[in-house]
C-alpha cells in the first residue's frame, strides 16, 4: 500500500518539489489543512519557504497548532523542513516575537554574524540515530535561510559543517526538524527521506 503523506497547507511552501520526490518514492502526498486528512496520515510534513509570522498565524487560524502538538506528543511522525523546522520551536524573533508550536523547545534567532545562509554543506552528526544512518560527511545538503534554531543540546542531532555553522537537525520523539531542504538536495535528500520512511509502520 502506498504511503500516505500530508503536506500542511499554510499558504506558503515548496509543494511542487515535495510532490516530485514523493512521487519518485512511490508515496501518495497531498497538500491539506483538513484535520481528518492529517489525522489519518502516516507522515506529516511542515514545508519550507516563507516567513514565520504568517505561517504560524495560518496554523492557528486553521486550529492546527494544538492538533499538531498533540499528535507529536503521541509519537506521530512529523517532519519540519526549513521554515517548518522553525515552526516546531517555542518562539521566533523574525518580524517581532512570535510563539511557535512549542513541540521542540528552543528559539529561532538571527544567524550569528551572517544575514543569510544560502548554499550547500555537509552535516556533522552530534548524536547517533537510526533516522540519520547513511548520512555521511561527503553528502551535501541545500540550505537557504536567515534564521536558525537555538536550543538545548538534547534536541540537536546534527549541525552544518561549513560557516555559518547552524543546527541542521533537531528531534523530539518522532518529530524531526531539518534546516536544510532535503527535497532540493538530490540523492542526499532522497536518502534522508528513505531513512525516515523506512522507520514508519505503515497502515494496511
Amino acid at each position: 500500500m502506498r504511503k500516505n503523506i500530508s503536506i500542511i497547507d499554510y499558504g506558503i511552501g515548496n509543494y511542487a518539489s515535495l510532490h516530485g520526490i514523493f512521487n519518485r518514492l512511490n508515496c501518495l502526498s497531498r497538500v491539506t489543512n483538513e484535520k481528518s486528512e492529517i489525522k489519518k496520515s502516516d507522515l506529516i510534513i511542515l514545508p519550507g519557504v516563507g516567513t514565520y509570522k504568517p505561517a504560524i498565524k495560518k496554523l492557528r487560524t486553521d486550529k492546527l497548532d494544538k492538533l499538531l502538538k498533540s499528535m507529536a506528543l503521541d509519537g506521530k511522525f512529523i517532519l519540519g523542513i526549513c521554515l517548518g523546522m522553525q515552526l516546531l520551536s517555542s518562539s521566533s524573533i523574525e518580524d517581532g516575537f512570535k510563539k511557535g508550536l512549542d513541540i521542540i523547545p528552543g528559539k529561532i534567532d538571527r544567524i550569528k554574524g551572517h544575514d543569510h545562509n544560502i548554499g550547500w554543506s555537509g552535516l556533522k552528526l552530534i548524536k547517533k540515530c537510526d533516522y540519520f544512518r547513511n548520512l555521511r560527511t561527503n553528502n551535501q545538503y541545500y540550505f537557504q535561510h536567515g534564521y536558525s534554531y537555538e536550543g538545548h543540546t538534547r534536541f540537536k542531532f546534527a549541525e552544518s559543517e561549513i560557516s555559518p555553522k547552524v543546527t541542521g537537525i533537531i528531534k523530539f520523539k518522532n518529530t524531526i526538524g531539518v534546516q536544510f531542504h532535503p527535497e532540493k538536495s538530490q540523492k542526499s535528500g532522497e536518502q534522508f527521506f528513505l531513512n525516515i520512511l523506512g522507520k514508519i509502520t505503515w497502515k494496511i
